[in-house]
């Protein structure tokens, strides 16, 4: 089963672009720490005034698509952005024998088993033939 990774959220780094240019400061470091991941930061309009502060972030390429901008955020000062998800999934049927144990009769269980005189049935006999007379028991 494949696994993917997706990161959203006001990371409150003033981008004027993405990739960042300026070499010093903590947005690039981060910038260079995402790539470094082979993560991928979809967002490429400014979320707030001038500035990308807003990132999606996932660690596949074509995991995102379609960022779309649709203005101010009702109560904030930030942009609202939706996309879409390319999320592929196929439905394995599984088909599994599952015991219930909680509905196991434990005490008449210990009661069998004690009522057998296991030195007695089992003797010299090797492993595999012990564990023959045991699982046919």
């Amino acid at each position: 089963m494949s696994r993917h990774f997706i990161l959203m959220g006001d990371f409150n780094y003033r981008y004027l672009q993405w990739p960042p240019t300026d070499d010093s400061s903590a947005a690039t470091m981060f910038c260079h720490s995402s790539e470094d991941n082979f993560f991928t930061q979809h967002v490429e309009c400014a979320t707030r005034h001038d500035a990308i502060l807003d990132l999606v972030i996932t660690d596949e390429p074509n995991f995102v698509n379609n960022v779309v901008d649709l203005g101010p955020f009702t109560g904030s000062d930030h942009e609202a952005l939706i996309w879409t998800l390319q999320v592929r999934t196929e439905l394995e049927p599984v088909t599994k024998h599952i015991l219930d144990y909680i509905k196991a009769d434990i005490d008449s269980m210990k009661l069998e088993l004690d009522s057998v005189n296991w030195a007695n049935l089992l003797g010299n006999l090797s492993a595999k033939e012990s564990w023959t007379v045991i699982r046919n028991k």
